[in-house]
């Protein structure tokens, strides 16, 4: 879920000072409706010279001191408490932006689209890859779209087939690392796979590629169209500072819709302490070696909050924001945006937008940004923005660092 600082029960304006000048009236009032007590009362009673004196200066000034003493208390006592109040606000608020800045440190990051499985982002961003009007697999009309390509003699209806040979590849890409990874850590397997494939259909095939051999705490097939809420959960439970995470995602077709792309990604992502407590191998994380980091999805529909959180959570990270990458987004969320950056006076050098270049990948629009962005922030050390989502907006930031960075070599 979200980090909502909202949430937070907001700080108190300070108390007003005492006013001395309304106290100085206040005690010329007090002594001289003391004294025309006194002498109404002297008109009618006998008063000795001490009692009359007494009504007259003492018992107004001893009214008026202990009123004043007693205000002042309050107001000392309102002063303690605003401040404590406030001092544990900005405690929280920052407790809260702490928890939300944990990063994910991405070990692996696997994207194949029609244009390959390297080079994806460098392509979009020299506009070498743009949307064409292709043939679909299943022939027709040329239909403006991007599919993977089909292994010889597989139809592309056969999804258990398709979905095999995937699996089978991000095996092979980065199986070893996952085998001696999953040894000495727990790790945790999500698939989010749009296509027609039954969970269970799902689940066979992984099992069937890596033959039980892969040793994992959890395996669950998830919801494709919950892709982009699945990080930020991830990230609420801090025992997952602990752990690995490979996440699949994967969205084919049958017949493409216009500007529509089938694309398959994966992520091996290592949890906060994995990295910065040097549990990893050496040989897998070696000192100074950079690595891109993923930081808290942000959803909203107020875009200025959303960019604003957004930021926040990234904001840990001090490298210069450069590029933005949105797929699945309205032209007026775009307008928006860039109205954004304009008003904080932030200038960007890049916008690109996946639908016009790779497509639209559908529920996997998340997935398929999120790699782009991780893919350029490696090549580029820069920092990336990433938007998708047209019912929910959902926002990130991707950026890399050195996290066992030497002393020696800062």
């Amino acid at each position: 879920m979200s980090v909502d600082l909202t949430q937070i029960p907001p700080p108190l304006p300070e108390p007003k000072k005492m006013n001395l000048w309304r106290w100085a009236i206040a005690f010329l009032v007090i002594m001289v409706v003391g004294s025309l007590v006194t002498f109404t009362i002297s008109q009618f009673y006998s008063l000795s010279e001490f009692w009359f004196w007494f009504g007259l200066i003492a018992a107004p000034f001893i009214i008026w001191l202990l009123a004043f003493l007693y205000c002042f208390y309050l107001n000392g006592c309102r002063q303690y408490y605003v401040t404590q109040w406030n001092k544990l606000h900005e405690q929280r608020r920052e407790e809260l932006i702490i928890f939300a800045q944990r990063p994910l440190y991405v070990l692996e990051n696997y994207l194949y689209t029609q244009y390959g499985k390297a080079g994806n982002a460098k392509g979009v961003s020299n506009l070498s890859i743009t949307m064409e009007s292709l043939r679909p697999h299943a022939g027709g009309s040329a239909v403006p779209h991007s599919a993977l390509p089909l292994e010889h003699d597989v139809s592309e209806s056969d999804f258990i087939k398709r979905l095999t040979a995937i699996v089978s590849d991000i095996k092979t890409t980065f199986g070893q690392k996952l085998f001696e990874l999953s040894s000495v850590t727990s790790l945790h397997i999500r698939l989010f796979i749009d296509s027609p494939l039954k969970e269970l259909e799902v689940k066979d095939i992984f099992h069937q590629v890596w033959k039980h051999k892969l040793n994992f705490v959890s395996l669950s097939v998830e919801p494709a169209e919950q892709s982009h809420l699945f990080l930020d959960k991830w990230l609420d439970d801090t025992a997952h500072d602990n752990s690995l995470l490979l996440v699949i995602g994967c969205h084919l077709f049958s017949y493409p819709q216009p500007n529509s792309a089938e694309i398959s990604t994966a992520f091996l992502l290592a949890g906060k302490n994995l990295v910065k407590n040097k549990k990893l191998p050496e040989e897998i994380l070696p000192n100074n070696y950079r690595v891109a980091e993923i930081f808290r999805t942000e959803h909203q529909n107020d875009i200025e909050k959303l960019l604003d959180n957004a930021l926040l959570w990234g904001a840990e990270n001090k490298s210069e924001l450069t590029t933005f990458w949105y797929s699945d987004i309205t032209p007026e969320t775009n307008v928006k945006s860039v109205t954004y950056f304009s008003s904080k006076k932030m200038t960007l050098n890049n916008y690109f937008n996946l639908d016009t270049s790779i497509g639209n990948a559908s529920h996997c629009a998340y997935w398929l940004t999120l790699a782009i962005a991780i893919e350029q922030a490696i090549t580029s050390k820069e920092k990336q923005l990433v938007m998708c989502g047209q019912s929910e907006i959902s926002a990130l930031v991707v950026s890399t660092s050195i996290p066992n960075e030497s002393i020696k070599d800062k």
